[in-house]
């Protein structure tokens, strides 16, 4: 599951993150981490076998990571 996945990828760096009962928050928290840290280098997410781009819209940080999605549909527009 994407938000449970960001939720765990976010409790590395945000501490307590892992207490937040709310999952999709602490996806969307890890998300806005992403493109507030000022990391060096971007980071680089993959989201493996997406059915629908239109399910990640709001699972997209605004900066700091590059994307790469994969999908088994052959006529995927991501």
């Amino acid at each position: 599951n994407i938000i449970s996945s960001l939720g765990e990828l976010g409790a590395f760096f945000i501490p307590g993150l892992e207490q937040l009962e709310d999952r999709e928050q602490a996806a969307l928290l890890t998300l806005q981490a992403l493109s507030d840290s000022g990391f060096e280098k971007p980071w680089l997410l993959i989201y493996d076998n997406v059915e629908k781009r239109t399910d990640l819209d709001a699972l997209l940080p605004k900066e700091g990571a590059h994307i790469v999605m994969t999908s088994r549909i052959d006529n995927f527009q991501g």
